[in-house]
């Protein structure tokens, strides 16, 4: 029977949760650029394609809301560029 090293069965054990966080994390960046797109198009419906009734807290509130998606998509991208490596 081979006895493994503890040293490389930590290492390996190590890059695959590394992975595994790394693809839940590409999951999470795909997930949140589909919902950006989403709040893009219902804000230009909004703002372009429903003149009656237009109502600017709607406005600010679509704006503010994909801010937010940009940020985490760029925190995501951050997190990639530095090594794998959340700068907060």
């Amino acid at each position: 029977m081979k006895k493994f090293k503890t040293n490389k069965l930590s290492e390996q054990f190590s890059n695959l949760l590394l992975l595994a966080v790394n693809i839940c994390i590409g999951a999470i960046a795909v997930t949140l650029v589909i919902f950006l797109f989403t709040e893009v198009f219902g804000f230009f419906e909004n703002l372009f394609l429903k003149n009656s009734d237009l109502k600017y807290n709607q406005i600010i509130e679509d704006l503010l809301v994909s801010f937010m998606y940009i940020e985490f998509i760029l925190l995501i991208v951050q997190y990639f560029k530095r090594n794998y490596h959340f700068s907060l």
